[in-house]
């Protein structure tokens, strides 16, 4: 039940898909999209993003050992990976994930908004290095997730409160 929570917050909340590169902008454009999660682009200069993306990678390794061997108050193993198709890029969360050596796998957790070859369900494999995010749940509180935290601490404080209010954790 709780990483059914987990991964319907995953499949609905708007932090959960960012296009990073696809806009010069510094503002951060929202795409909306009916029946799926609302997409926030995010400029590929923006060094808050990267250096969050950059604590991601560094901190994997504990993500890989806690994904090995999950205790009974941990749930919503997820992890956030970039894709592309030559035109595009989005980073999308994956369900299900394996951390290896070389690579990461899962299941892609949203229909993709531009990227083509990529689609809701499918089983994808990407270079550790593509790893943006990822996140689980201890004791109801939050791990990771450093991407959603940035773009949480970036909202006016009526929709981090809506926010707070929408997801099956607490954020430290």
């Amino acid at each position: 039940m709780k990483t059914s929570k987990v991964m319907a917050f995953v499949g609905c909340v708007c932090l959960l898909i960012i296009a990073v590169g696809c806009t010069p902008s510094t503002d951060t454009p929202v795409v909306h999209r009916n029946g799926e999660p609302d997409v926030l682009g995010v400029s590929g200069e923006d060094v808050q993003m990267n250096e969050a993306i950059a604590m991601a990678q560094r901190t994997l390794d504990g993500f890989a050992l806690a994904l090995e061997n999950p205790q009974p108050n941990q749930y919503g193993f997820s992890v956030k990976v970039r894709l592309e198709d030559g035109a595009h890029i989005e980073h999308i969360w994956l369900s299900d994930p394996v951390v290896g050596n070389e690579s990461v796998s899962g299941t892609i957790g949203n229909e993709p908004l531009d990227i083509t070859g990529f689609e809701f369900g499918q089983s994808v494999e990407v270079p550790r290095g593509s790893v943006s995010d990822w996140m689980y749940v201890e004791d109801e509180v939050l791990k990771g997730g450093v991407t959603i935290r940035l773009l949480r601490d970036r909202m006016p404080p009526e929709e981090k409160a809506a926010f707070d209010a929408s997801v099956p954790f607490l954020l430290e």
